[in-house]
């Protein structure tokens, strides 16, 4: 395990290369894998966010020690994903099954009800999704096995979608493109690039991750008096080491922080 000496001086690095604001759930994977700790990262974090001696360093643009910047080149850099709020992301969802784009309809709304990461998303097959209220899958990252359980009102989408594609065989994948292979995920990220062009989506980031976070987002916000056990249930799902963790993921970290400040008075 990574002390919190060592977390402190990767996270200085991606403060100096990207800027504060722009540290994204990637990174924070990224530096778990590599043995860095859960906490040490969030308290790393908190010191280049609040500290009057790190100020220098927060816009991105501080300069980094001579010796350093070798180290900075190599510095592998991700970018990030937003979430959307609900209600938007299901009107998208009916705006592209209206449209005639049922894939993409049927994998956002999947992203969305189901938290899964792309890889596993798109391993699905009609099978799994039509003819019960839930499914099993190992996941392709961590080699778990989980039970997933699918919402009533969007198997019903589903199910919509399964009669406009007119499948011919319910052990097909969901995601195939015209040539009847499986979309990769840089095809997907792309087509997602696409749809946030032609509706206009007022999304800063929109990929791949966009439909887990949202799912994430809605389990949270929906929870009220339970937010906490929301969470740690959350970090379940997304294998996280911590609850810190997904709360930077999840963005609820930095609407906490912000919060301090309309706790003042003038």
């Amino acid at each position: 395990m990574k002390t919190y000496k060592e977390t402190k001086s990767e996270i200085k690095k991606l403060v100096i290369a990207n800027g504060l604001d722009n540290i994204t759930g990637y990174d924070i994977v990224a530096l778990l894998n590599d043995g860095h700790n859960g906490t040490n990262i969030q308290n790393a974090i908190d010191f280049f966010r609040f500290s009057p001696t790190a100020a220098k360093y927060r816009s991105g643009r501080g300069n980094p020690p001579t010796n350093n910047l070798n180290t900075m080149k190599e510095t592998k850099t991700y970018r990030t994903s937003d979430y959307m709020e609900w209600d938007s992301m299901m009107l998208l969802i009916r705006k592209l099954y209206r449209d005639g784009n049922y894939r993409m309809s049927l994998l956002l709304g999947c992203g969305s009800f189901f938290g899964l990461r792309i890889s596993d998303l798109l391993t699905l097959s009609w099978d799994m999704l039509l003819y019960d209220d839930q499914f099993t899958i190992r996941e392709k990252k961590t080699g778990k096995r989980r039970v997933v359980k699918i919402n009533s009102d969007f198997q019903r989408h589903i199910k919509n979608c399964y009669r406009e594609l007119r499948v011919e065989d319910d052990t097909e994948k969901c995601f195939l493109s015209q040539k009847g292979c499986v979309y990769s995920i840089q095809r997907i990220n792309n087509i997602l690039k696409q749809i946030k062009r032609d509706y206009n989506l007022k999304i800063q980031n929109f990929s791949t991750h966009t439909m887990r976070k949202t799912f994430g987002r809605k389990v949270f916000e929906s929870a009220g008096e339970n937010a906490n056990l929301a969470l740690v249930r959350l970090s379940e799902l997304f294998n996280h080491s911590s609850v810190s963790i997904t709360k930077i993921y999840l963005g609820i970290r930095q609407d906490e922080l912000l919060e301090t400040y309309d706790m003042l008075d003038f």
